[in-house]
């Protein structure tokens, strides 16, 4: 089988990863006991100085691992570990170094691990512990270029921060969202916005919640990036807050598409509101048609009433009228029902005058062209709305046979 598990859990193919182990002792018969004790865990390659290592690891692949002595001429190996860790490259610095030295006890080994070295052993050592040292830390620099690598490659920005917000890690995606290369990435985020990142953070300090935003970055060169972050946070045994880990994505075409979806909706609004407006100019038309024409029935049945009028004084004074008396009181209960159907008439244009100005009046008032003007106050009747409504329906009334009563 190919596959094995790994001393950190991880599954690794033996025929596909073959790092070098980079050998650095002045002493050459320890450096060849280190070569065949390690050539069963990758090929090995040695030399005899600091300076030499650091060449090497410079001029090729960097290994997988460097196991170095500490004292040693030229370069010592707690000076290799200072350039390795500050080299301008991430590759390099992120490769893993055990130091070996004659130097036992704790203080030795704090003080190897705080100059920047992954692991410290003193001479002599036990073979086994070191192969397993080896093996271990080959498996944990992989793991850890690859997580480099990941993150690299991610879409989505990556921000690790100490526990009051100052970053300490972001990913090459992190620094072209935030327009950032270098220093801290809030300082890109619109003006307008930190205040409110500010105290959403406060918030999530406080309660160690997890807090979740949009805000916008601002590039140096103008440029404005949407962005939504969420952070979570590491803590420690007893619950404090240790660092934040966040991921950060680039939202702008989705606030593009919601901007240009609110603005097609108030063109669309605006266009239902010219139709509205148009529409009800188009009911006001025969409305007023309806209107003039009721004036012109009312001016003809005023005059009607003015003949027969004459015509009841002509039937008083003659003793043989043309006509009859119950002929006089039939033309004026007809004159009286063409006055009402006209009052009807009316009222329905009235009533539907009302409904159309209404609508009209909203529509101005929305799309911002309306006039707000303060009209008289008039007293509310319910004996005229009813006797409206009444003439309103009095033709379907008499149609159906039915009789009101108000």
């Amino acid at each position: 089988m190919p596959f094995t598990w790994s001393a950190t859990g991880a599954t690794v193919d033996r025929e596909l990863v073959k790092p070098y182990i980079l050998v650095c002792d002045d002493n050459h018969d320890m450096a060849n006991y280190l070569r065949n004790l390690l050539l069963p865990l990758a090929s090995v390659q040695i030399v005899h100085n600091g300076h030499e290592a650091l060449l090497k690891a410079r001029t090729q692949p960097p290994p997988g691992l460097i196991l170095s002595d500490v004292m040693m001429p030229i370069m010592d190996g707690f000076t290799l570990v200072n350039h390795i860790r500050n080299d301008p490259s991430e590759a390099l610095r992120l490769v893993p170094i055990i130091l070996l030295s004659a130097r036992a006890g704790e203080e030795a080994r704090v003080e190897g691990v705080e100059r920047g070295a992954d692991d410290y052993l003193a001479k002599p050592f036990s073979a086994k512990e070191l192969v397993a040292r080896v093996r271990t830390h080959l498996e944990l620099g992989r793991l850890r270029r690859e997580l480099v690598q990941l993150a690299k490659l991610s879409p989505v920005g990556v921000v690790r921060t100490d526990p009051v917000g100052r970053v300490v890690y972001q990913n090459h995606r992190m620094r072209e969202l935030s327009g950032k290369e270098r220093g801290d990435s809030k300082s890109n985020i619109h003006p307008e916005d930190l205040p409110n990142v500010l105290k959403v953070w406060k918030e999530s300090t406080a309660d160690k919640s997890l807090p979740r935003m949009e805000f916008r970055f601002v590039h140096d060169d103008g440029r404005v990036v949407w962005a939504l972050a969420q952070f979570e946070p590491e803590m420690d045994h007893d619950g404090n807050v240790m660092s934040w880990v966040g991921a950060v994505t680039d939202i702008s075409e989705r606030v593009a598409a919601q901007k240009k979806q609110l603005e097609e909706a108030e063109e669309n609004q605006k266009a239902q509101e010219m139709f509205i407006d148009m529409i009800c100019h188009e009911i006001r038309n025969p409305l007023n048609a309806i209107y003039n024409n009721t004036d012109l029935l009312r001016s003809g049945l005023e005059k009607r009433t003015a003949v027969v009028l004459r015509l009841k004084r002509f039937y008083e004074v003659t003793e043989r009228p043309p006509i009859t008396l119950e002929d006089l009181e039939l033309a004026f209960e007809q004159l009286a029902f063409d006055k009402e159907c006209l009052d009807a008439i009316e009222s329905c244009a009235a009533h539907q005058k009302v409904i159309t100005d209404d609508v009209l009046h909203l529509s101005r008032l929305r799309n911002g062209t309306g006039v707000v003007r303060k009209t008289e106050r008039r007293r509310f009747s319910v004996k005229s709305v009813l006797e409206s409504v009444r003439k309103m329906f009095a033709a379907e009334v008499e149609r159906l046979g039915v009789q009101l009563e108000f």
